[in-house]
């Protein structure tokens, strides 16, 4: 199997060679598309969030319910997102 040197510096700032196979290469790659469903975990839960206050503002002929929507919906975004990040964590 074909291995690559790769040139590092450490944390004392010294330059170490690492050598790497082509089968890392792939593996690096599959875990790098994990992260291409990131969009999914912010958009959706605001979208939605912002669509029911927009039917409950038409319902109750209020206006207080998007901004309601919206507030919940960037709680949402953040508590997917801190989930996703410790998902990964977990998997390393």
């Amino acid at each position: 199997m074909k291995k690559k040197k790769i040139l590092t510096i450490d944390e004392d700032g010294k330059v170490k060679t690492i050598e790497k196979s082509l089968s890392d290469k792939k593996k690096n790659m599959w875990e790098g598309l994990e992260y291409t469903s990131i969009g999914y975990y912010l958009v959706v839960p605001l979208v939605v969030s912002i669509a029911v206050g927009l039917a409950l503002d038409k319902v109750f002929n209020k206006h207080f319910f998007i901004l309601i929507g919206i507030l919940f919906g960037t709680v949402s975004c953040f508590y997917n997102l801190w989930k996703f990040v410790k998902e990964i964590e977990n998997k390393r």
